[in-house]
């Protein structure tokens, strides 16, 4: 597809067209876009091809967000009716496996298909696709019986894995929430969902090529060029060119490297497509992942503490006991206040709040997740001040302002721990 470059504007535009090569006949014809943002997922854009010529016509869908820094694997144990209803995000290069039956939908085999690449679907709607795949192929007999002694049978069964795994870090499972479970979670509510498991991990360098990142720079180049200063100096802006993840045109990367008092050195690192407008930013730390994992506590008694300069990393967990609430802090990888995180979370379940309270829903959860909203604006908006902040970070990256620095604050618990093997593999440590 040949892409017309767009006009500088101010903002993405929710929908346009281009002219784009046709593949049957060679002609010009027509693709209209549209964005739209899926709650618990990502932006994406809907594509619609059509060619006035012969009449050749397809759709699919394509994550409009960055690749995330870490890949992502989903373990869903199907145990009830219910599961098969669930909703599964996936994206062009996950794969999807069921080691039950032993079978492997790779995503090459996706995209071969065109339209059937980046998709939303259900549990049931994965099954129903390979079904239907497999009856078009009369002539294998393996795989006739193969759908007939094991995939069929499949439907009925309540008790098997559906793994999903994603490099890109793009693809979900719908979490679930169950009757017996009393708190609430906006972006991390697998937690509480106890058929769903979600891990992070590191990936190759292969995994980097396939994605079509580039690949790390090699750290003994510096030494072999005899320069022996840190790549990113003090006060200087580092610029990188890199596409746009919403246009793919090119785009401008800036890092900037800096103190925060009492804490580490931090990379503060934000992106411009001067094309469609597309903005992010985000903050990270210049050092690594620590020796221990980090777990702050924050007892908030007045309206100051909530104007506290807070750090949350992508590996942090936050916590709030006293309404059951669990964040992770991978939605709000940012630099901000006590307030602004809160404010943040709030916003994030009012964007997602129809979307999950549709017809559907049990009247009683309907009434749990007002009840929870209530609870959590009141907080953010100061209005109940007694509560306690945890922040749990695997990596110890993340940070809470001591505002009786150097000395230690009295409202405020900072202790470290061993990491679990789990978590280290999370991290991509040995």
């Amino acid at each position: 597809m040949v892409m017309e470059q767009r006009p500088e504007e101010d903002t993405m535009p929710e929908r346009w067209e281009l002219t784009s090569l046709c593949m049957e006949c060679g002609q010009q014809g027509v693709t209209k876009c549209l964005v739209q943002d899926i709650p618990f997922f990502h932006k994406v854009i809907c594509m619609s091809f059509d060619c006035p010529h012969c009449g050749n016509h397809n759709n699919q869908t394509t994550c409009a967000q960055e690749i995330e820094p870490r890949g992502i694997r989903w373990t869903l144990h199907v145990t009830r009716e219910r599961d098969w209803l669930r909703r599964v995000w996936i994206s062009d290069y996950a794969t999807i496996r069921i080691p039950k039956i032993e079978l492997e939908i790779p995503p090459t085999r996706r995209r071969e298909e065109g339209a059937k690449g980046g998709r939303v679907t259900t549990v049931e709607g994965i099954w129903l696709q390979v079904v239907d795949d497999l009856r078009q192929v009369e002539e294998n007999q393996k795989l006739l019986t193969f759908m007939e002694q094991r995939l069929l049978p499949l439907r009925q069964d309540v008790d098997f894995e559906l793994i999903l795994e994603d490099p890109s870090g793009s693809s979900r499972i719908e979490w679930q929430i169950g009757d017996e479970e009393p708190g609430m979670i906006i972006s991390n509510a697998h937690i509480l969902d106890k058929s769903l498991q979600m891990t992070q991990y590191v990936r190759s360098k292969e995994e980097n090529e396939y994605l079509g990142l580039v690949p790390p720079v090699d750290n003994n180049s510096y030494e072999e060029e005899g320069n022996d200063q840190s790549p990113i100096a003090r006060d200087e802006v580092v610029k990188l060119s890199s596409n746009c993840p919403c246009c793919g045109l090119l785009g401008e990367n800036r890092i900037h490297c800096t103190d925060i008092p009492y804490f580490k050195q931090v990379l503060i690192i934000s992106f411009t497509c001067q094309y469609c407008g597309y903005k992010t930013n985000h903050i990270q730390s210049g050092w690594g992942v620590e020796d221990y994992g980090k777990r702050i506590t924050l007892h908030v008694h007045t309206s100051d503490d909530l104007s506290r300069s807070i750090l949350l990393s992508d590996t942090c967990h936050i916590w709030i006991p006293e309404i059951s609430l669990q964040v992770q802090g991978e939605s709000f990888c940012k630099w901000s206040t006590v307030e602004g995180i809160l404010k943040d979370i709030v916003e994030n379940m009012e964007n997602q709040y129809s979307f999950v309270l549709g017809d559907s829903v049990d009247p009683e959860e309907r009434e749990k997740w007002q009840s929870f909203l209530q609870q959590l604006k009141k907080i953010a908006n100061g209005e109940q001040l007694e509560f306690t902040l945890v922040l749990d970070d695997p990596a110890g990256n993340s940070y809470i302002q001591n505002i009786c620095a150097p000395e230690e604050d009295p409202q405020m618990e900072v202790s470290t721990y061993e990491r679990t093997s789990e978590m280290n593999e999370a991290l991509g440590l040995p």
